[in-house]
């Protein structure tokens, strides 16, 4: 799971702040000492990524809190980042090769949704 693709981000929004991601990392890592960022839930939503070779499978989620934070980025370096659309990589066909699915033009070009490969328990604080 990526929560803040910080190189993503620079790249996308052409982000030209000096020392824009050592910045962003305190402030995550601040942020964190104070407020939980944690899966609150998975959601019944799996999708196919591809993007040229490379190909996997995502189920989407929610993330406690991580909205507050692209909030407070957005305000403390004046920008306008899109929240990002949620997921755990659940497989990639080549090894260590995620997709970076960071905005909902990610999502609406690399992606189509699937029925569910798997069973899967929703709520993940349940052991089933």
């Amino acid at each position: 799971m990526s929560l803040v693709c910080i190189g993503k981000i620079v790249e996308k929004n052409k982000v030209q702040i000096p020392n824009f991601v050592s910045s962003v990392i305190e402030d995550f890592c601040a942020f964190t000492q104070h407020t939980p960022v944690e899966l609150a839930r998975y959601r019944d939503e799996f999708r196919f990524v591809e993007e040229n070779e490379r190909k996997s499978v995502v189920v989407m989620c929610e993330i406690s809190n991580l909205d507050k934070f692209f909030t407070f980025l957005n305000k403390k370096y004046e920008l306008n980042i899109e929240y990002p659309p949620t997921h755990v990589t659940m497989y990639t066909l080549q090894p260590n090769k995620g997709i970076f699915l960071t905005d909902s033009a990610d999502i609406k070009n690399l992606t189509e949704q699937i029925a569910s490969p798997i069973k899967l328990s929703l709520n993940p604080n349940n052991k089933k």
